[in-house]
């Protein structure tokens, strides 16, 4: 079962994830929004679906 994390501005599932790294299906609330975000030893992927963000 994966791991869904409530944001502000909607919610994550994840989809994979290692020691460096990570793939997590985004579902954004309409209007809502994210800051920029980087980590220093990790990938993080994201890709739009659908609409617009």
């Amino acid at each position: 079962m994966t791991k869904v994390q409530g944001k502000v501005w909607g919610n994550t599932r994840e989809i994979f994830l290692n020691h460096n790294f990570e793939i997590h299906r985004i579902e954004v609330d309409k209007g809502g929004f994210c800051s920029k975000h980087k980590h220093k030893n990790k990938i993080n992927a994201f890709f739009i679906e659908k609409g617009k963000l």
